[in-house]
């Protein structure tokens, strides 16, 4: 019992004020649905061109493709526990709009999309929790803007959405969710016109400006150090300054305010992304990460490029994402990048693994050593493992991951890492770190890890100080590479 106090303490102590007002004002406040008359939408001049969606969400059957499982909506509908949550908030998204397989898509979309407003009632299941809404409102007005235009009764849906989403904004999760917010607040403001247009623009400008500033770092990276989320906000931002420079956007304070920060973020972003991402043009596994979530890089990079920012090619055989915490290192064929970053802010841990002092290693192009990525954000087993320190390349100790990770979202104990030393030359490339995740309030263990990169070879070097009675120091192969035991 006592240790579980503990648990739920060093949880909440990190939290911020606001995220326990805000789950307290949604756990007492439970406004209804305004279903009244739409407003008017606002003239856009020009045809938008987003970035279409590669992925192949929906077959020619009209069966819905998610994670591996596939399901026909008049078999599985829009809820129930047929299926995972994450698979139900993937088919609420609606990213299968947009998307390049559009041969197919065209021949269900219409349906999905008057299935889904009589099917959803407002406030109802899983559908109209913040996140999912966010998302799927921006996929509406970007499938409106650039293929056809929605069903009446999905323009007054997406009215009701915005209400209900403005009074469900996520202060109680911050980071990307309250950014996914903010950008579904601006697409309203920007489709609708009138007061109440005004009103969700105001709101999402303000939100984005100031999150926005907080949560990318000052080497470009998103404070959630994830690959993947990065992608995904630095689409936002690229959809936000194409919407709104490519037209004439009303006159609301603060608006070229927000243009001046995507100029100045998006960049940024687009070269963070480039120095994490591997020879195969594919994301680094730090934290929660998978592939086929959020667009590739080099999707991203072109689309980036479309309005002038131009990401420059890597140069440098050792960059130092400082403020990140992660380091790339390439010698001749071999790319080397090395986790000694902190686990994120600390009041949203949500997707941080127990990786600290983890590596991914790829030699002439493809991989060789890598951590295994996420596929489940149930609680359960499979979470539990994948964020476990057992799941990535580095040291376990005492058979205990190095930042204590537990539910499907929460950190109570995490490491902080230190004494981070780079020294580069032209032949050998050494970095170093700590990290004090394995210290107790009564016993003290560092460990210590040192990468030595040469054109043939990486040496990796473990030192642990302090009383223990176990450690394991792990490597995963890429499943592609075979290995042979010599004898």
């Amino acid at each position: 019992m006592l240790s579980k106090l503990l648990l739920y303490f060093v949880t909440i102590y990190y939290l911020k004020p606001i995220q326990i007002f805000a789950r307290l004002k949604n756990f007492f406040y439970n406004p209804k649905a305004d279903n009244s008359t739409r407003p008017s939408l606002r003239k856009i001049p020009c045809v938008q061109t987003f970035l279409l969606n590669e992925k192949n969400l929906l077959n020619d059957r009209g069966e819905f493709l998610f994670l591996n499982q596939s399901g026909l909506l008049k078999n599985i509908g829009w809820y129930g526990n047929e299926r995972t949550k994450l698979w139900r908030y993937n088919q609420h998204y609606f990213e299968y709009l947009n998307s390049t397989n559009r041969d197919i898509t065209n021949r269900f979309n219409k349906k999905i999309l008057l299935d889904w407003v009589k099917s959803n009632p407002p406030a109802f299941e899983v559908g109209w929790e913040p996140y999912p809404t966010s998302l799927r409102v921006v996929n509406w007005i970007k499938y409106h803007l650039s293929f056809d235009t929605l069903p009446e009764e999905c323009l007054q849906s997406l009215a009701v959405q915005g209400r209900w989403l403005y009074t469900r904004l996520e202060f109680h999760i911050l980071g990307n969710h309250l950014l996914a917010n903010a950008k579904a607040l601006i697409f309203l403001g920007l489709f609708f016109r009138g007061k109440e247009a005004d009103k969700w623009l105001r709101k999402g400008i303000k939100i984005m400006s100031y999150q926005v500033s907080e949560q990318i770092l000052s080497d470009g990276g998103h404070f959630e150090r994830s690959a993947m989320y990065h992608s995904i906000i630095l689409e936002d931002l690229i959809d936000i300054y194409s919407l709104c420079s490519t037209n004439n956007p009303p006159k609301i304070e603060k608006i070229l305010s927000l243009l001046e920060i995507c100029e100045e973020k998006i960049p940024m972003m687009c070269e963070w992304l480039n120095v994490m991402t591997h020879p195969d043009e594919e994301i680094a596994f730090f934290n929660d990460a998978a592939f086929r979530i959020a667009p590739k890089p080099r999707s991203l990079l072109n689309y980036a490029a479309r309005y002038g920012f131009n990401t420059p090619e890597i140069k440098d055989n050792c960059i130092w994402l400082r403020e990140s915490g992660y380091l790339r290192a390439q010698h001749e064929n071999v790319t080397l990048i090395v986790d000694i970053a902190r686990l994120g802010p600390d009041y949203q841990l949500g997707h941080a693994h127990a990786d600290t002092l983890s590596f991914e290693l790829s030699i002439f192009g493809r991989r060789l050593v890598v951590n295994s990525g996420t596929s489940d954000y149930n609680i359960g087993s499979t979470r539990q493992h994948q964020r476990s320190t057992r799941a990535h390349n580095t040291v376990e100790i005492n058979d205990r991951n190095s930042s204590e990770m537990w539910a499907s979202f929460r950190v109570a104990r995490r490491a902080s890492p230190f004494d981070i030393k780079v020294k580069k030359g032209k032949k050998k490339i050494v970095i170093e770190g700590s990290h004090n995740g394995y210290s107790g309030y009564f016993s003290k263990i560092i460990h210590c890890r040192r990468w030595v990169l040469t054109g043939n070879s990486l040496r990796v070097i473990d030192n642990i100080d302090g009383n223990f009675k176990k450690w394991v120091s792990r490597l995963y192969l890429h499943p592609h590479v075979k290995c042979k035991q010599k004898i």
